[in-house]
């Protein structure tokens, strides 16, 4: 699941469009159960799509699609949380690291709201694996790392002989000599590494010995970085290095939240920052909101107009089914270019709402 993933998911429009959400297990013997609540999970999926006057042909279908999917679904290999969409002729599920709360929806859209966590919880990266051999690049989701060779990369240092060039000093140490043919090298791998991060507007890791770092950071200047790891990959393959990373991965997320929450404390109750649904759901649909802060578990069942930003809750059983209006204004925040930022719930109790913008106008 990546980004692109997601706005497919997000794009789409049309009644009905059914979202199951269903908490899963990766090991024995808690996964025996998952199969039996799966099954469990269709009954009331079909319930919502009768509740909802979905014609019984399109029902049937829908059963018949979901009952497939259960029977070829390996529950040997699941993760913590699994969501199922069904709309017209397509059926897709997703597999998450975090668990997820069980349930049905019917709307217009998918209920993704749990994608976009996990996105933001674990963002994808760019980790810079520095060495004299080859240089690496990769590209990362939380603990998941995948090598770029599309570009220049891996880029390998040739190191030549030992003697300077013609014209140079020849009582120069040649082993200054060789470092300052490693920064020209390292200027270069800079460059490309951060051209590679500015396009995908992704943060910038780096791993290596600190010799190998030291020279980087004098010829990569103000080269922006989210973190470094220190040591010797070069014989490390992606699990470890993920193994390597994940600390620092998670004091800069931890710091990027406490950033972003410090930037809604200035702004809130201004004309740059406003608390509850109702204001921040106008202000999404205006393309207003730079940064969306919202607790985890904050749901909202009802509808939301996507013209004016109002939000009309259910209540009772009428809650059956019905959109998430939260998580129809994720979707357009995100759809309008805002970021969205996951907290654990009570953590914006200061703001007096689960849920707060930051504008950009």
């Amino acid at each position: 699941m990546n980004r692109d993933d997601l706005r497919r998911l997000q794009a789409h429009r049309g009644f009905p469009a059914l979202s199951l959400r269903l908490p899963t297990h990766r090991k024995l013997p808690d996964s025996l159960q998952d199969p039996t609540r799966l099954k469990n999970l269709i009954r009331q999926a079909e319930k919502a799509l009768i509740e909802k006057d979905v014609p019984g042909a399109v029902v049937h279908e829908y059963v018949n699609r979901l009952e497939r999917f259960h029977k070829n679904l390996d529950y040997r290999h699941l993760d913590q949380g699994l969501c199922v969409f069904v709309a017209g002729d397509r059926i897709e599920s997703v597999m998450i690291p975090e668990p997820v709360e069980e349930s049905v929806v019917v709307g217009e859209t998918f209920l993704t709201r749990d994608l976009v966590r996990v996105l933001n919880r674990m963002p994808r990266y760019h980790l810079l694996v520095l060495s004299e051999k080859a240089t690496r690049l990769y590209e990362g989701w939380g603990r998941r790392l995948r090598e770029q060779t599309a570009g220049p990369f891996p880029m390998t240092h040739d190191e030549g002989d030992d003697e300077p060039p013609e014209g140079f000093n020849r009582g120069v140490d040649p082993k200054m000599h060789a470092n300052e043919r490693l920064k020209v090298f390292l200027n270069k791998v800079a460059s490309a590494a951060q051209a590679h991060a500015n396009a995908h507007r992704l943060p910038l890791f780096l791993a290596g010995v600190d010799r190998l770092r030291s020279f980087h950071g004098e010829v990569a200047g103000s080269q922006p970085l989210a973190g470094e790891v220190e040591g010797n990959f070069d014989r490390s393959g992606e699990h470890e290095l993920a193994e390597a990373l994940s600390p620092v991965l998670e004091e800069w997320l931890q710091s990027r939240r406490q950033e972003v929450l410090d930037r809604f404390d200035a702004v809130k109750g201004t004309r740059s920052g406003v608390t509850g649904l109702q204001d921040v759901g106008k202000a999404a649909v205006m393309g207003r909101v730079d940064t969306l802060l919202l607790e985890s578990g904050y749901a909202e069942p009802g509808s939301f107009d996507r013209s004016t930003g109002e939000a009309i809750l259910s209540s009772g059983n009428g809650a059956l089914g019905a959109d998430d209006v939260v998580d129809e204004i994720v979707e357009t925040v995100m759809e309008r270019g805002g970021d969205v930022v996951f907290y654990r719930d009570g953590r914006l109790a200061g703001a007096g709402a689960p849920i707060g913008a930051i504008l950009r106008f």
